[in-house]
């Protein structure tokens, strides 16, 4: 996700993804360390997705 669709979403909206990212993203570190994925980089473009959303979430708090 890239930032403008990030702005673009809905407070409601914002803290669902953010919810189900962090999820998608313990399950692919769980399942990493069992065995190794085929694309490891899914992992890091899946926490920089989370850390713009969290980053969102801290801007809107600010307001």
């Amino acid at each position: 996700m890239k930032m403008k669709e990030i702005q673009g979403l809905s407070q409601e909206e914002l803290m669902n993804q953010l919810s189900s990212h962090k999820k998608d993203l313990a399950d692919m570190q769980r399942k990493h360390r069992i065995s190794p994925m085929d694309n490891p980089m899914v992992i890091q473009s899946t926490r920089k997705i989370v850390a713009r959303l969290s980053t969102e979430v801290t801007n809107r708090q600010g307001k």
